[in-house]
């Protein structure tokens, strides 16, 4: 089943005191390029989620980006030195004996005495963390391939219709594209029995020219690879990597309609031909959006 290019997911998941939020981001593109977003302290498992994305997915532009939202709204902890606190508190006392002064000691007045109560900085268990973070990665990869299988439905339902009324134009050449050589060669000597008296003219050079006007002006074997390749599409949805064989496919097919434009002096087929270049048009930009 074909895939597009384009897609979006977002998942949260929550590990002890943070959120891991992944979120991933698809466009059109030549190639695989990927962007890589992560928190400074994950940064060394870039290479990691690299390899997860294209392990994933072919083609396109790919933007990861993973934050981690702390529900204290900090990555530091309160911390009180109950050491300080305590040395604070025995020289206080020894202070209230020797100036006989005996006021009650309150626990706020410790509190706010310089260096008893610190903030450090939480030290996060970055290698148990990465596995919570990694489930989150796959679990966005998972639901962003959904999604571009999803689109890439729509965009194949769309191709069939484009292909089903370029086989529909091919019958209609077909039907006309079968002129004798005996009716060409009529036309052939009526023009030339115009031109020159009649006499003159040599009936075995007339047929010589007239058979050779007649197969340059066939367009079966045209036809014949048009159908070909026509048959071909339904495989090429079936593989990886089908956006840059159909897009191949269709240049193949443009290619054939021009000889058939170039080749015909029918009206009617000249305008099949148009409408079919039309419909590989479509065609191949429809294919831009494929993996």
């Amino acid at each position: 089943m074909i895939k597009s290019m384009t897609g979006f997911a977002q998942v949260d998941t929550k590990y002890k005191e943070a959120r891991i939020h992944a979120e991933i981001k698809t466009l059109n593109n030549k190639y695989l390029d990927v962007s890589i977003k992560l928190p400074n302290e994950y940064s060394i498992f870039e290479d990691k989620v690299r390899k997860l994305i294209a392990e994933a997915i072919k083609r396109g532009k790919v933007n990861v980006n993973v934050a981690l939202d702390y529900f204290n709204g900090t990555h530091e902890a309160v911390v009180i030195n109950r050491k300080k606190a305590k040395t604070y508190y025995n020289k206080i006392k020894e202070l209230s004996r020797i100036l006989k002064v005996s006021d009650s000691i309150k626990i706020s007045d410790i509190l706010f005495l310089p260096g008893v109560i610190e903030t450090q900085t939480q030290k996060k268990d970055t290698v148990i963390s990465w596995n919570y973070v990694e489930k989150t990665i796959k679990k966005a990869i998972s639901k962003v391939i959904i999604r571009r299988i999803c689109e890439g439905r729509i965009l194949y339902l769309d191709i069939c219709k484009q292909i089903k009324k370029m086989a529909m134009l091919v019958e209609k050449i077909e039907k006309r594209a079968n002129p004798s050589v005996d009716k060409v060669k009529q036309s052939f000597s009526k023009r030339v029995q115009e031109l020159v008296d009649k006499k003159s003219l040599d009936n075995s050079r007339i047929e010589t020219e007239a058979a050779i006007y007649a197969k340059n002006c066939d367009i079966h074997e045209e036809i014949t690879r048009i159908k070909s390749h026509i048959d071909v599409f339904e495989s090429i949805f079936a593989k990886e990597g089908s956006g840059k064989k159909l897009d191949f496919l269709a240049q193949e097919l443009q290619r054939e309609f021009n000889t058939i434009g170039s080749k015909s002096n029918d009206y009617r087929i000249s305008q099949f031909v148009i409408a079919a270049k039309s419909e590989i048009e479509k065609i191949r930009e429809q294919a831009k959006n494929i993996e």
